[in-house]
């Protein structure tokens, strides 16, 4: 694979800043956005992992056509909604 898959992350807890930081390391993929209802978070979370863009829906995240992949760091009781939205949406997750 040339290219890096882009991927967002929606979710800045734990998990999601964990899974941010692993995607700084890794070869094959890249963050390029993130989407966390806290607009504060997201801003603190976009600003840390230098990233130019951060949403407070995840819609509009999954909404991006650069974004090829998406991972899910929401609370266990609302991965299947995002889920299933990153599916209709075309996305890997």
């Amino acid at each position: 694979m040339s290219e890096r898959l882009r991927c967002g992350v929606i979710g800045t807890g734990a998990c999601g800043l964990l899974q941010l930081s692993s995607l700084l390391h890794c070869a094959q993929a890249k963050p390029v956005a993130i989407a966390e209802t806290t607009p504060r978070r997201a801003k603190e979370a976009a600003d840390r992992f230098r990233l130019s863009r951060s949403y407070t829906r995840y819609q509009d995240l999954l909404d991006q056509p650069d974004v090829d992949a998406v991972l899910v760091a929401v609370p266990n009781d609302q991965h299947l909604r995002v889920v299933f939205d990153a599916l209709a949406a075309r996305k890997h997750v």
